[in-house]
């Protein structure tokens, strides 16, 4: 006798429960069967294995993916029977050919694997029922016999042929390998006449027919263990079988398949490697729940589900690649359709509305997250989005004709950062580009290519304005302040030359030029009414040639600056003429200045010198003028005057600020000159030939003396005069001789002779004839003025 080992024993006692009349019955059976007990200790090796009561309505069944022989408790037989019952379940589980088999591409293979399965579980059932004396007739027969005992006479009969003792058979032994193993007449034997037999669970089908309908639900994507198999009835599940271009088809058709929920389902279609399956389910109530399409694999390539009206609500569409396509359908007709990748995650995503129009479209990346989304509208307008790996994303608006009409980006934080619009032409309109400070900028394209761009700050409030043609070079910009206002503005030309406005908080502004080569060229500043109160122009070294000084009453003034640092000031009045012309030298001190009256004729004129000193002319109407010249200390020098045909007419020398010398001249080229020293005065009177002809001396403005002179400008008289009464004193008388020599008397107030000499021509003493008398006045000598000589 063959003793189990623990293992089997344990694995028993879990099972069935220790000293329980299944455990009892099969201990004592293992005395009388040695192929039962080597089965039992295989089984007990057997890892992950095990025995357990199961769920009642089951029967008996082994499950290799659970690792388990089950027993419905409600199970209940003679404890001999009950043995081969666990036999023929043990051969499923250990023997080679118990269960599986080659691939089944057709149902009648899968009944040839099945009927395989069942003949190998058959022999080890058959074995055990011998070893414990059932051996057909009166004496009883195994579990899976019929009445007649008729598989066990027949198995009987192959074994008595065969010459084995089926009696002393053991487990593993080479006589159990030639009874039990797959392709014996004694497996075939049993198989078909399993065959058939009715399943426990199927009581109105054959093995035939339960082996064939379970592959047929099983490659038309149903779980055959759904199926409520006590219902079903033989000729429910119908196939048939052609070759079409060297390929099996086969033609399924079913009627209502019972499921064990209530339900019911249609399978209908082909089985082929270009057909496909069907497999409709109806509730309870007869109204349609799912349908779904399956290939020759088995492999569901469509699932759709139905809702209490008859109509989808949701379907999926599957790949060979694992990746699907989910829809689901609305009430309202609206439908999504939702694409999954071959890892399962989420690729597209669409909305349809009830006409079948696509209003929305999401693509996905690896990651899960959007890349992409359509919004489409009724007038064939629509939005796309593109999403950025950092969260960033763009939006793209197409009109009713796919032309493009707004592009906008938007930062990780959903913040626009940029906004373009286009035109019916394709072309940008407009731009905004949005700073997360909230400030933006504003282009604005016309149709000519030239665009205006618009900053804004923090506040909405305007900061900058700026124009460009269309090749792109800026014609225009303006700066403003946080009040709105203009501050700063530059117009700039194609030659590269610009002007520069600056604008005051008081309304006034400057205008300043720059050249072609970026120098200076005007610089010009307006008051709060517009009005221009300086203009300067520059010259190509940078240094300013001409200056205007505009005032309010319309009068102005204009620098000249000449190369060499030199400059002229012109001023002009109300009316525009000149009211005064200055000229300042290289250093700034002033050279010359110039007034003019309302007729726009000089009135003054002034000519500086660089030591200090100057001239001064002052013009009057009539033409006339007269000058003045002043030395370094500011004191007049010179003082003369000029008729209307420029005559000087008089000339005044000055001294210390006192007249040294003046002169009158007259028309007809005679002057009268004057001396003063101190309180000294001398006049001489000049005729048209320039020769004296008449000469006064004063004292303290009292003539003490008066001389006369001939056509020759020599002294002929000579008058003394008393400075305190003015009378006569005496008087002097002189006479040329033709050799030179003159000769000179001298009398008194009376008139008597005092005196005579003679003398030579440049005034030495030749003769002296002295007449002494009382009161004379000395020997005179003739006197050349010369001091009045021009």
């Amino acid at each position: 006798m063959i003793a189990l080992n623990e293992k089997a024993l344990k694995k028993l006692a879990e099972g069935f429960g220790l000293n329980s009349d299944k455990y009892n019955a099969i201990i004592a059976a293992v005395e009388k069967s040695p192929f039962l007990a080597g089965e039992l200790n295989a089984y007990g090796n057997y890892e992950g294995w095990r025995f357990e009561i199961g769920e009642e309505g089951k029967g008996v069944y082994t499950n290799p993916s659970e690792k388990v022989i089950a027993f419905d408790p409600t199970w209940s037989e003679p404890a001999n029977i009950f043995v081969t019952t666990l036999a023929h379940e043990l051969g499923h589980a250990l023997l080679v050919g118990g269960m599986g088999g080659s691939p089944a591409h057709n149902p009648d293979q899968a009944v040839a694997n099945g009927l395989t399965n069942e003949g190998v579980a058959l022999l080890s059932e058959y074995i055990v029922a011998i070893q414990l004396g059932l051996t057909g007739g009166s004496a009883g027969h195994m579990h899976s016999d019929l009445f007649d005992s008729q598989l066990t006479l027949q198995l009987n009969q192959l074994a008595l042929s065969a010459g084995i003792d089926v009696k002393s058979v053991t487990w593993g032994s080479v006589t159990s390998q030639a009874l039990a193993n797959p392709g014996t007449a004694f497996v075939d034997a049993a198989g078909k006449y399993y065959g058939t037999l009715p399943p426990s669970i199927a009581k109105y089908l054959t093995y035939t027919q339960y082996y064939a309908d379970w592959w047929i639900l099983q490659h038309s994507g149903m779980d055959p263990s759904l199926v409520d198999w006590q219902k079903v009835q033989g000729g429910m599940i119908t196939y048939t079988s052609f070759v079409v271009d060297g390929q099996q088809v086969f033609t399924i058709d079913t009627k209502g398949i019972p499921l064990k929920n209530g339900a019911w389902v249609m399978v209908n279609g082909e089985i082929s490697w270009k057909g496909a399956v069907t497999t409709t389910l109806f509730g309870a109530n007869g109204q349609i729940q799912e349908q779904a399409k399956f290939d020759y694999t088995g492999f569901k390539f469509q699932d759709v589900f139905f809702g209490a009206d008859g109509k989808a609500t949701q379907r999926y569409d599957f790949r060979l690649d694992n990746s699907y396509t989910k829809y689901d359908f609305s009430a309202d007709g609206s439908q999504t359709a939702t694409l999954y990748g071959v890892n399962g995650k989420i690729t597209e995503y669409a909305k349809f509305n009830a006409a079948g129009i696509k209003t929305l479209d999401i693509f996905y990346g690896a990651n899960g997250k959007a890349t992409q989304q359509y919004n489409f509208n009724l007038d064939k307008s629509y939005t796309k989005y593109d999403f950025a790996a950092d969260g960033s994303q763009t939006a793209t608006l197409y009109g009713t004709t796919g032309q493009m009409t707004e592009y906008a980006k938007f930062n990780a934080n959903g913040i626009k950062t940029l906004d373009i619009f286009y035109g019916a032409n394709g072309k940008a309109t407009q731009q905004y580009n949005f700073n997360l400070d909230k400030s933006y900028t504003k282009y604005d394209f016309a149709a000519d290519g030239s665009q205006t761009a618009t900053l804004y700050g923090t506040t909405g409030q305007m900061t900058e304005y700026a124009k460009f043609n269309v090749n792109g070079f800026k014609t225009l910009d303006i700066f403003y302040g946080a009040n709105g206002k203009a501050t700063q503005q530059y117009n700039f030309n194609l030659d590269k030359s610009y002007t520069k406005y600056d604008f005051a908080a008081d309304g006034s502004q400057t205008a300043t030029l720059y050249g072609t080569a970026g120098q200076m060229t005007e610089y010009a500043k307006f008051n709060a009414g517009g009005f221009k109160t300086l203009d300067i122009f520059y010259g190509a070294n940078g240094k300013a040639t001409q200056q205007y000084n505009f005032n309010l009453d319309k009068s102005y003034t204009k620098y000249d600056f000449a190369a060499d640092g030199s400059q002229t000031a012109t001023l002009f009045g109300v009316n525009g003429q000149v009211t005064e012309y200055a000229k300042f030298n290289a250093a700034g001190a002033k050279t010359q200045d110039i007034f003019f009256g309302a007729d726009g004729k000089a009135t003054k004129q002034i000519d500086f010198n660089l030591d200090g000193s100057y001239a001064s002319h002052v013009f009057n109407s009539d033409g006339s003028q007269f000058a003045a010249l002043f030395g370094t200390n500011g004191l007049m020098t010179e003082y003369a005057t000029f008729n209307a045909s420029g005559f000087k007419t008089q000339n005044i020398f000055y001294s210390n600020g006192q007249a040294t010398k003046l002169y009158d001249f007259a028309f007809d080229n005679s002057f009268i000159a004057h001396t003063f020293s101190g309180s000294q005065e001398m006049v001489a009177l000049f005729g048209v030939n320039h020769v004296i002809y008449d000469y006064y001396q004063y004292s303290s403005g009292k003539l003490f003396e008066r001389d006369l002179f001939d056509g020759l400008g020599r002294q002929i008289e000579a008058d003394r005069f008393n400075t305190t009464t003015g009378a006569l004193t005496g008087f002097s008388k002189f006479s040329y001789n033709s050799d030179g020599t003159y000769n000179a008397k001298n009398y008194d107030s009376s008139g008597h002779l005092t005196a005579s000499s003679k003398y030579t021509g440049d005034g030495h003493l030749i003769q002296n004839n002295a007449i002494y008398i009382y009161g004379g006045s000395g020997f005179p000598s003739a006197k050349l003025i010369l001091s009045f000589q021009l």
